[in-house]
């Protein structure tokens, strides 16, 4: 009798697997709510009221921010601006020294704004130029670029050049046993230059063009400095070549503009503008030692500059 009662009530109290599973998914739901419903009460949410005048007040600040920088933007770019300064670079390359010009005058003279940027900082940090190799070093500078710089690169320094031979003879106010033996280089025609042994059209033509910036050739020095002709070649031009030092067009220093001056390869633009302010404040210059105690050339040698000053 009571085993049957036992059986009865177990199958009564008996359930399925899919009733099991249902009894669990009840009792997590039921623990998940009771677990939500403890934390909003153990940690309340806050609001935080949101203040108009103080968001505008930000928002104002930072577009206040945002137009200073842009106005600096725009003065530091027509200042030093890469198109700017490029936009007044002339269209033909002039004679610079990376040594001695400044940037602005690297830049009227029609380097590229980067290479000249970079090579007056590499001056302003005391670095020098011994060769024109050095200016293909600089980051901007590509093959290209140090191609087309190469033939107007100048510098002052000559120490590491090649002698010019003993026999080398200068022709000043006469010098008629010289004239009739060889060519003067300041007045020879480009046929008369295409005689000389080892110059051919090509080369004639540098010749002059380099004549044409420096106003003639004054020191043998000068023509290593001419693309192309290297070391040897100069050497042997030497004996048929004699420098007319009255041939050489000289600078009007007493009459000619501050561009004028400046396009010269041996003079940057500051340094012909402290000319011409100095003759302007003070008169002409009577003699060549006042140019040299100007304050910009201290410290300067500039006697390959001398030759080519007049003072009438």
């Amino acid at each position: 009798m009571i085993n049957e009662l036992f059986i009865k009530l177990k199958s009564y109290l008996e359930i399925s697997s899919f009733e099991r599973r249902g009894v669990f998914f009840l009792l997590f739901f039921i623990l998940t709510v009771c677990v939500y419903n403890f934390s909003i009460r153990k940690f309340p949410t806050v609001d935080i009221p949101l203040e108009e005048d103080k968001l505008q007040q930000l928002l104002s600040q930072l577009e206040a921010n945002e137009n200073s920088r842009s106005n600096l933007d725009s003065s530091f770019s027509k200042s030093y601006g890469s198109n700017n300064a490029q936009n007044k670079q002339p269209k033909v390359l002039q004679f610079f020294d990376p040594n001695e010009d400044d940037f602005d005058s690297l830049i009227k003279k029609g380097v590229p704004y980067k290479a000249a940027k970079n090579m007056y900082n590499f001056s302003q940090k005391g670095g020098v130029f011994r060769s024109k190799a050095d200016v293909k070093k600089m980051y901007s500078v590509t093959d290209d670029v140090y191609r087309t710089l190469e033939p107007f690169i100048v510098l002052n320094s000559t120490a590491s050049l090649p002698n010019p031979t003993p026999s080398l003879a200068y022709a000043k106010n006469g010098g008629d046993k010289i004239k009739k033996q060889s060519i003067s280089i300041n007045t020879a025609t480009q046929e008369e230059l295409e005689t000389l042994k080892g110059i051919g059209p090509s080369y004639a033509a540098k010749i002059l063009r380099y004549r044409s910036f420096y106003g003639g050739f004054f020191n043998p020095q000068q023509l290593y400095e001419i693309k192309g002709l290297d070391s040897a070649l100069v050497i042997s031009l030497l004996p048929q070549l004699f420098f007319d030092l009255d041939a050489i067009d000289r600078l009007k220093v007493n009459k000619a503009t501050v561009d004028e001056l400046a396009k010269h390869p041996y003079i940057n633009y500051k340094e012909a503008n402290a000319i011409v302010n100095f003759r302007e404040q003070h008169g002409s210059f009577n003699q060549i030692s006042e140019i040299k105690e100007l304050h910009i050339f201290k410290g300067k040698n500039i006697n390959r500059l001398i030759p080519y000053l007049d003072l009438n």
